[in-house]
């Protein structure tokens, strides 16, 4: 069994998680304080709740560690069950740059923690992520089922890893 650690988030996403959220968390609750009718009260701190809620949610969800084992990949989460991706559903695995192309977010995360959810690109079609950092993707083509995108630290020992296993001994 191996396992390998995700990449360090790439420089958007602690700004997005680390200043983003505090500054929402002052002005709802500034909002809240300041409004002098109570209902609009009420609303400001239910978002605020729904807010934590939401920060919260993409942190549980946010990579913890891939491993690769006989039995297939396994998308380790923070608090959340596992993701796991046995050997008879991947055709392929391999390092790809996504520079230059279109990559779209069709619902999903987007730079609370990391990247996750169901993105689509011309080159690769719909693919689900959990990634923290694009330059160390690894694309795992699915056999007739989703694909996934994910981003080891060490991306060609992770592709290495996995295609000794995908590969069949010879003999």
């Amino acid at each position: 069994m191996n396992s390998f650690k995700p990449a360090e988030p790439t420089k958007f996403v602690p700004w997005m998680t680390y200043l983003g959220l505090p500054l929402l968390l002052v002005l709802l609750l500034t909002l809240a304080v300041l409004s002098p009718v109570p209902v609009v009260r009420w609303v400001f701190l239910g978002i605020l709740v729904l807010d934590l809620g939401v920060y919260y949610g993409c942190w549980a969800y946010a990579p913890a560690a891939y491993e690769v084992d006989d039995r297939g990949i396994t998308i380790h989460r923070k608090k959340v069950h596992p993701v796991h991706l046995p050997w008879s559903d991947l055709a392929d695995v391999r390092e790809v740059n996504l520079q230059g192309t279109r990559t779209m977010r069709v619902a999903g995360v987007g730079g609370l923690y990391y990247f996750g959810g169901l993105f689509s690109n011309s080159k690769l079609g719909r693919f689900y992520t959990s990634v923290t950092d694009f330059k160390h993707a690894v694309f795992l083509e699915g056999r007739g089922v989703r694909s996934w995108m994910i981003s080891p630290a060490d991306p060609a020992g992770f592709v290495a890893a996995v295609r000794e296993k995908l590969t069949p001994p010879a003999g």
